[in-house]
Order: structure tokens, then sequence, then C-alpha cells
């Protein structure tokens, strides 16, 4: 039990850190002001929410393929992109009323995502972004915990051996 403290507190942590790196960094990089206040809060909300999908999600997750001797990268990974791109998927589906119309800002330019209740190609673009970040966002704490865990139990076996 105590070789997942670590690897899910690394979990939880990537969010922050992905988050930072994703609406800070990189318009920084860019050349966007980016208000430090405003990444400082919304990190805390990233690391609140991550909580939940590492411990209902990601360590029963984890435990099952241990118990089926199937505790692999790749498993592991793809159900981190799946259970993280899956909310996103549902609640940004890109659809709307007859007459219902939304625009948003795509790559430096304001484009209309939905038109009288339909989506356009810049809407679905906008849709699949969303969905591949948070996917990424998914598989990269999956990815993290996988490599701290598979670190600290080859650890906790090694020493044992040795005695």
């Amino acid at each position: 039990m105590k070789s997942i403290i670590v690897p899910s507190l690394l979990a939880i942590a990537t969010q922050p850190l992905f988050f930072v790196f994703n609406m800070a960094i990189l318009p920084m990089i860019a050349g966007q002001e980016v208000p430090l206040t405003d990444v400082g809060s919304i990190s805390v909300v990233a690391t609140v929410v991550a909580v939940p999908f590492v411990l209902v999600v990601g360590v029963p997750s984890a435990l099952l393929l241990r118990r089926v001797e199937h505790f692999r990268y790749w498993p592991l990974a793809t159900i981190g992109f799946i259970f993280a791109a899956l909310p996103i998927a549902v609640w940004r589906l890109p659809v709307g009323n007859a007459g219902y119309s939304l625009g948003g800002n795509l790559y430096g330019h304001v484009e209309p995502f939905i038109v009288d209740g339909g989506p356009t190609i810049w809407g679905l673009l906008d849709y699949a972004q969303s969905i591949f970040i948070f996917g990424l966002r998914g598989f990269v704490a999956a990815s993290v915990f996988f490599v701290a865990w598979r670190a600290r139990t080859r650890r906790s076996t090694d020493s044992t051996l040795q005695l």
C-alpha cells in the first residue's frame, strides 16, 4: 500500500505543472501576456480536480491491472487518456438548439464554432483539440504514476533480494 502513495502524489502533481506549461509558458513564449494570479488559482483547481481522478480511476485501475497480471505501461496510459478525455468529450459536445450560435478564439482568430445549432469545422477542431489535450493530461499522469510505481517496487524488490 505504501508503494502507491508516492506515485499517486506524483500523478496529481503533474496536473498543475501541465497546466502551467500549456496555459502560461507556451503563451509567454509566443509573446502573449498571461496574468500570473490566474495561473496560480487555476493550478490549484487543476490539482483539486486531479485528486478524485487519481483516487477513483487511476489507483483502482492500476490495482486491477496488477491483480490480473497485466500492469504494463500502455494499458495504464490508455486508461489515463480515455478517462481524462471522456468527461470533456461529453461536456464540450459541440451542439446547440436551432438558432443558437457560438464563436471563439482559435489560434488567434475569432471563428464560429456553432452556427444555428450545428458545429462548424472550427467547432469540431476545437472540440477534438480539447479532447486530445485533456486525454494527454491523463496519459502523462498515468505515465508518471507507472514509472514511479515501477521504480518504487523495483527498489523494494531489489533490497529484498539483497538481504
